[in-house]
């Protein structure tokens, strides 16, 4: 069993019920599992969204309010204990492994947790919308682009939610916050409904890991003939792709793909031989993993960020990206992952970024890291050819990197 120490990486699991009882104390529910903990674990729930080590999670709780340091240090031990804090190598395997469900609260708190992102999309707003404008907010979630357009002017706003439980939730917002009369919460698919009016601003936060297999493409172009004015305007109007050329540590390369050093290892441990494991084939229309980029961040990288996609969603109704290109590399290393990140252009003066050097410590995106197999032993004035295609119809993507024949 692990030892926590202060310097031990602590993260949340995902997939994990919250709810606030009566007595002041709060209900944790996560597969087979039920804790009842104090109202402090709803604070450490919060700091420990992203990596945090022990030592550095309790120092900014105490930072932010007066606490009792003893009773926090005993609520993150007794999540450890319990299973709902584990060490950050767990936690993202849980999460690479896990569907999000918009249902969940969980996905819902890493999103309100990420505070760049939600910040952004509000002055992104603030600077779009206009005193009496209708807009139009697609997939609203917990309703907080809708209310941020209310705030701005908007004279009418429509939030369209598939989800019907959180769909309740929005429209409790609505309420709470003094808005029921000015949003009008519209459950179902965007593509079947109807609005009774058209809008001057369309808002959408329907980017995923992969920031186009949530439909924004089809859904904006849908939303964008049938709801919108001709001289509307929308909050995200471009998405960008881009690829970073990494070196993936041993360590984490081997959680996901077989090799060599661990085969030995498993020989070593069992006395049996799974050499064969290692010329098994990684599917080609699926990354190896997902990964929040903060946890990268000190992986080489080989080469600037390449363009893979530039889709301006004012125009765009083409659901098939190809893109290909030979480049010249400057630089020696070992060449075994293609992470891909987004760009968004959300108004003339703001955009948002999942480069790794670019996100706060909550973002809560994970970037797909693709493979490069075999891997390539890069010598600086290599040249390389890298394909990446999405058919977003049809629901796949592919990426390759080669050497230049």
């Amino acid at each position: 069993m692990t030892t926590l120490t202060p310097q031990t990486q602590l993260q949340r699991i995902p997939e994990l019920d919250v709810h606030l009882n009566g007595d002041d104390s709060v209900q944790l529910k996560w597969k087979q599992n039920q804790l009842k903990a104090n109202m402090h674990t709803l604070e450490v729930l919060s700091t420990f969204t992203q990596p945090t080590t022990f030592e550095a999670g309790l120092k900014q709780m105490l930072q932010a309010e007066e606490h009792d340091a003893a009773a926090l240090s005993q609520t993150i031990r007794q999540l450890f204990d319990a299973g709902v804090l584990c060490e950050v190598e767990v936690a993202q395997t849980m999460m690479q492994n896990s569907t999000i469900d918009f249902n969940s609260p969980s996905i819902h708190i890493e999103m309100l947790n990420d505070r760049a992102r939600t910040k952004r999309y509000i002055n992104a707003i603030r600077e779009v919308v206009r005193p009496g404008d209708i807009v139009v907010d697609l997939g609203t979630g917990t309703g907080v682009l809708a209310m941020a357009a209310a705030q701005a002017g908007a004279s009418h706003v429509y939030a369209i939610e598939i989800n019907k439980d959180i769909a309740e939730i929005a429209k409790a917002n609505f309420a709470l916050n003094g808005f029921a009369d000015t949003i009008t919460l519209c459950h179902g698919n965007s593509t079947d409904i109807t609005l009774p009016e058209q809008a001057d601003v369309l808002v959408s936060e329907i980017i995923g890991d992969d920031p186009l297999d949530e439909q924004i493409i089809e859904l904006t172009a849908d939303a964008r003939k049938r709801f919108l004015k001709p001289d509307a305007r929308m909050i995200p109007n471009r998405i960008e792709l881009f690829g970073l050329l990494v070196t993936i540590p041993s360590a984490e390369y081997s959680k996901h793909k077989f090799s060599p050093e661990v085969v030995a290892q498993w020989k070593d441990w069992y006395n049996l031989d799974f050499s064969a494991l290692v010329k098994m084939p990684h599917a080609k229309n699926a990354p190896l993993f997902n990964i929040t980029t903060q946890l990268m961040i000190d992986w080489d990288r080989l080469h600037p960020p390449l363009a893979l996609a530039n889709i301006d969603l004012y125009q765009n109704r083409d659901q098939l990206i190809d893109h290909s290109e030979t480049f010249n590399i400057q630089i020696d290393g070992l060449l075994n992952g293609l992470l891909v990140y987004f760009e968004v252009q959300l108004s003339p003066q703001i955009r948002l970024s999942s480069h790794p050097d670019k996100v706060s410590r909550n973002n809560h995106w994970r970037s797909p890291v693709w493979g490069v197999v075999p891997a390539i032993d890069l010598k600086i004035g290599d040249n390389l050819y890298i394909q990446y295609e999405a058919d977003l119809k049809h629901n796949w993507t592919y990426a390759h990197v080669t050497r230049d024949s």
